[in-house]
């Protein structure tokens, strides 16, 4: 079989766009609850803003389209406020390959040529997110392309009853965030963000000093807030965020809402005491109060005792992760 690569076309709709059908119901079928089926194809007009957002690959035999590749470079501006540093990649946003044509080389020929593509133009990384009922997908990009887990999102479903959750001890105490405690509570916050800096120096900056006032006080408004004490002593704290999203035209997003946490921090003389586990359970809670349909987080995958915190004493499930594939480009780490 001999294939050609180049660019998606105009005149490629027909084709394309029953792949992008047939990919985005795949998704959908699998995780309803997050995404609604598509019954029509995308318009023409559809396809072309795709074309216009995005760069491409087709991959052709025979005159005929066997599978594509859509993909964005991004270019991460360096952010004093955020901690995050500067850096260059190549976003792999949709990789189709027609079933007739799997196993032979497509996929790989596709992913092979946008690799070499962001190494010449200097990318840090090459990156995508999967979900991880795509078991294919996953294998595809990690045992045959070398891809690795940089974070992984896991959930917990709170629309049936949840399973046992580890108790808090008696000692902690979990209590809202509020002004009074921004002396501790950005420390902790500047802590746990230096703490993933220093594990990956080529995405995030040290932080020399605590967020302002004005930047917590801005955050006890829009998120809720949680800080764990055990007797007077500052313990630990949590954020979370509520997010919903309505059904809306146009949109195949389900109608869902969520909670997402942002940030779990327990100062080091008081960890394996439960402190943990006190502000999960508050924020579930919090959650469960609001009738929110899952609760999510984003977790690094270097940070091994956090992970098991969440799979095994709370039973989280990973649903997507990133997955990057560092490159030997200029635009590393700069």
């Amino acid at each position: 079989m001999t294939l050609v690569l180049r660019p998606l076309e105009t005149g490629d709709y027909a084709a394309a766009a029953e792949m992008m059908l047939s990919l985005h119901n795949f998704h959908a079928d699998a995780r309803p609850d997050l995404m609604l089926r598509r019954e029509t194809l995308p318009s023409p007009e559809e396809f072309a803003q795709m074309l216009r957002e995005n760069d491409s690959l087709a991959a052709e035999t025979d005159g005929r389209l066997a599978g594509f590749l859509l993909w964005q470079p991004r270019a991460y501006p360096e952010d004093l406020e955020e901690g995050r540093r500067a850096y260059d990649a190549f976003a792999l946003i949709d990789l189709y390959t027609l079933p007739q044509f799997r196993r032979r080389g497509v996929a790989t020929a596709l992913f092979s040529e946008v690799r070499a593509r962001a190494e010449a133009a200097g990318a840090a990384f090459l990156e995508l997110n999967v979900y991880h009922f795509n078991a294919n997908a996953y294998a595809l990009y990690t045992q045959k392309f070398g891809m690795r887990p940089r974070r992984t999102s896991l959930e917990l479903p709170l629309r049936n009853p949840l399973p046992p959750l580890p108790e808090a001890p008696a000692d902690v105490s979990v209590r809202p965030m509020d002004a009074d405690d921004y002396v501790p509570a950005a420390a902790m916050m500047q802590s746990l963000h230096n703490f993933h800096a220093a594990a990956r120096p080529d995405l995030l900056l040290r932080k020399s000093q605590p967020d302002s006032k004005e930047s917590f006080a801005a955050l006890l408004q829009n998120r809720l807030c949680f800080f764990a004490q055990i007797g007077n002593a500052p313990a630990g704290m949590a954020i979370l965020a509520l997010r919903r999203f309505e059904k809306k035209p146009g949109s195949y997003f389900a109608p869902h809402a969520f909670g997402k946490g942002m940030a779990l921090y327990v100062e080091p003389t008081f960890r394996r005491r439960g402190v943990a586990t006190a502000l999960l359970r508050a924020m579930l809670r919090a959650c469960e109060e609001r009738r929110l349909d899952s609760f999510q987080l984003k977790v690094y995958r270097f940070n091994a005792a956090a992970y098991a915190l969440y799979t095994q004493g709370f039973s989280m499930q990973p649903m997507r992760s990133i997955l990057e594939l560092p490159l030997s480009g200029k635009g590393a780490a700069r």
